[in-house]
């Protein structure tokens, strides 16, 4: 079992809690002012509880031992090519991911490794506009004179617009090894003809951007010199990096996804926490009607548990994606209901929900449930506390990752392949 524990305890006046903190009431008057001591007004004075106590303890030893930690930046600076493909595999596991920090990434580095130039965009729902874009190119000015010319004319090269069309409508890879230079003069918009000696273009290629549910975008290519023409050994890399870019796009918006149903069910949770009487916990139903009340949760699998870390209710999608029945789990503790492979600490960071260290803890493993299913896997949650700041949940939204797992190591449930990308 997790080791969280009661914490709700009895309501003491501020004077009783600044001896137990060991400061002087003015101390902790001040905490309480600034928001790092939860305290409730009860007439004209402030009383607090245990679990806020334990709060502010816990916050101040985090502060304290955050200067202690050490982290290594195991990420390349100088990619390859096969290297760039693999940090767009290993950013499926980054815990916070945007679109728009995607785009700027991988036009960064596909600009270092098949350049001169990488233009990424994602179009927007009407399929008809480019909404997110990057540009690269080795050269800083070179990114930046292109990256204005689309901020002014709103539009790229027609040439490599009609390129760029074509791959991203059909799907395919579009490669122009030697690009007729009339031609391009005559497809330029006439307020750009003046910069083509400039910023050349001699080579194009172009492959679209490929999520769950089709293309959503396009990376492009060019060159700026004569002798050095795309190959087909390129295009099936272009291709490569459409995919894995895609994977990120999905990625990306399933974790604003997330974030944003945990955001809105945890206000709920604590809007009624503050509304339930007493220190009991939400009952299954009551985590039911939360469900019911918002839509958007049955977009992905979430769970509600109490502060010993037993489950109090799962929604549908979380029950499909284990095999599991509500009546057989409601109860049970987390580690009887599955295992994180490579995070043995996942006890402790519960735990630090549990404290009142953190509010909200991303957890991205390997997860194994008791009935063989077995996936890469993140959770995002939430403590959800009383005005008192004793805990009265635990929610945790789930989210199946988008990494490349080999068959004979991973059981794939069917809801593993994301349909959420247009929900988002």
């Amino acid at each position: 079992m997790y080791s969280g524990r009661d914490r709700n305890g009895v309501l003491v006046n501020l004077k009783a809690a600044s001896q137990r903190l060991g400061v002087h009431y003015q101390t902790a008057y001040k905490w309480v002012r600034s928001g790092s001591l939860t305290a409730i007004r009860v007439g004209g004075r402030y009383e607090v509880s245990e679990a806020a106590i334990a709060q502010l303890l816990a916050n101040r030893e985090s502060v304290a031992t955050q200067a202690l930690v050490h982290t290594s930046d195991v990420r390349l600076k100088c990619l390859t090519a096969t290297d760039f493909l693999e940090e767009l595999e290993a950013m499926a596991s980054d815990p916070v991911l945007s679109v728009s920090s995607v785009v700027t990434y991988a036009a960064e580095q596909g600009a270092q490794v098949l350049g001169d130039v990488c233009f990424v965009g994602i179009m927007n729902r009407d399929r008809l506009h480019v909404d997110r874009y990057a540009v690269g190119h080795p050269e800083p000015d070179r990114a930046a004179f292109m990256s204005a010319v689309i901020g002014l004319t709103g539009d790229p090269i027609t040439l490599s617009r009609s390129a760029v069309s074509m791959a991203f409508f059909r799907g395919q890879t579009v490669r122009i090894p030697h690009v007729a230079q009339d031609e391009l003069r005559s497809a330029l918009l006439p307020e750009l003809r003046q910069y083509l000696p400039q910023y050349p273009l001699h080579s194009f290629l172009s492959a679209p951007i490929m999520s769950a549910d089709g293309p959503v975008g396009f990376v492009a290519f060019s060159r700026d010199t004569p002798n050095h023409p795309y190959t087909a050994i390129d295009e099936q890399y272009a291709a490569d990096v459409g995919e894995r870019v895609g994977r990120l796009v999905d990625t990306a918006r399933e974790i604003a996804l997330a974030w944003k149903i945990r955001r809105e069910l945890a206000d709920d949770l604590r809007t009624r926490a503050g509304l339930a009487s007493g220190d009991g916990q939400p009952t299954t139903d009551d985590i039911n009607h939360l469900f019911e009340r918002h839509l958007s949760s049955a977009t992905l699998p979430i769970a509600v548990f109490d502060p010993e870390g037993r489950l109090i209710s799962a929604n549908q999608p979380s029950l499909e994606l284990t095999g599991f029945s509500l009546p057989n789990v409601v109860g049970m503790d987390i580690e009887a209901i599955m295992q994180l492979d490579d995070r043995p600490d996942d006890p402790e960071n519960f735990e630090r929900l549990v404290s009142g260290e953190l509010d909200y803890h991303d957890i991205h493993g390997v997860a194994v449930f008791a009935n063989g299913i077995k996936f890469h896997y993140a959770a995002h949650r939430a403590a959800v506390r009383r005005p008192d700041a004793s805990l009265y949940c635990i929610l945790t939204v789930n989210r199946v990752l988008h990494v490349p797992a080999k068959p004979e190591e991973f059981i794939q449930p069917a809801q593993a392949v994301s349909a959420v990308a247009h929900a988002s």
